[in-house]
């Protein structure tokens, strides 16, 4: 029972470090995003 718990509390672990990354990125590219449209604006006046 303690290991199938020690198992169960690793997976969830590897699972919010997955999410955690992926969060990450999605806040690099929406950064990216940002600083081109900004770009563009600033160019385009």
């Amino acid at each position: 029972m303690a290991r199938q718990a020690l198992g169960l509390s690793r997976w969830t672990r590897s699972l919010s470090e997955a999410r955690h990354r992926r969060r990450r990125v999605t806040t690099v590219v929406l950064t990216v995003v940002v600083q081109s449209l900004l770009l563009a604006i600033v160019g385009s006046m």
